[in-house]
């Protein structure tokens, strides 16, 4: 287990605290020209990205966390757009800590008639409806 860091409880027992945290995160990734990732922030906070998303299910902390998760996703996009890293890479954070899904729509049209077939089973007969 690396040291120091946070598995199961709660390091930030304030949401000032957790919240200034974030901040001096934002403020090391522009300064460093540092990509914002989960991974890093949660490094950053001395944290497991377990223990980060635990934070996010405390009333008191989701909106901070929520917040955390919006910035980091915005500078992805923009690093993305930018064509700075992987295209793959964030493509992959995406998915995996942000809800994001490839999505494929089929729209379908049936042209005739459709019909419904009447079938026994085990020699019971279906009721009509």
């Amino acid at each position: 287990m690396p040291k120091g860091r946070t598995f199961g409880t709660f390091q930030y027992r304030t949401p000032e605290a957790l919240e200034e945290r974030i901040e001096e995160f934002y403020a090391y990734c522009e300064a460093n020209d540092k990509p914002m990732t989960v991974t890093r922030l949660a490094a950053f906070l001395d944290l497991t990205r377990a223990a980060v998303w635990n934070y996010s299910n405390r009333d008191e902390f989701a909106p901070i966390i929520a917040r955390a998760k919006a910035m980091i996703e915005a500078d992805m996009e923009e690093r993305l757009q930018a064509g700075k890293g992987s295209a793959a890479g964030v493509i992959f954070s995406f998915k995996n800590n942000f809800g994001w899904k490839d999505q494929t729509d089929v729209n379908q049209t049936i042209n005739g008639e459709i019909g419904v077939r009447k079938v026994v089973i085990n020699g019971v007969k279906p009721t009509d409806a």
